[in-house]
């Protein structure tokens, strides 16, 4: 069974992969030509003074999503803003320290129509026709 990862504390660098800090995302450019995708973050206001992620989102050709639970500064210059479900809102799957998987089960339905991480990559994978 494949669970997904934890989520990430607030604040965290999201790409840190190939390039090692947000700076070198933004200007070596090979990550995102196209399509970016941000998922609760605020990069536009968190980003090192020396990052202007504003003018990067900006790029021309550029399609940016940022899933977020309300508006801030990235879902103003993004192209497009998908409001994220709470928690409480969405199913999920958890893993504990000891090793145990446990489901969670929505306890209320959606207040205002917003849609988990899980769900936009699902939607995202249905459509593209490929495994994220």
């Amino acid at each position: 069974m494949r669970l997904n990862r934890a989520a990430r504390p607030a604040g965290t660098v999201f790409a840190t992969t190939r390039h090692g800090t947000i700076s070198g995302i933004g200007f070596a450019g090979a990550i995102f030509r196209t399509h970016f995708m941000m998922y609760g973050h605020n990069p536009v206001y968190d980003a090192p003074a020396d990052v202007d992620f504003a003018e990067l989102l900006a790029r021309k050709g550029l399609v940016s999503v940022h899933l977020s639970s309300h508006r801030n500064e990235t879902s103003l210059e993004s192209s497009w803003h998908i409001a994220q479900a709470h928690e409480l809102e969405a199913w999920g799957d958890q893993q504990a320290l000891d090793g145990t998987v446990a489901l969670q089960q929505p306890l209320i339905a959606p207040l205002y129509g917003g849609l988990s991480t899980i769900e936009v990559l699902a939607r995202l994978a249905a459509y593209t026709g490929q495994l994220l």
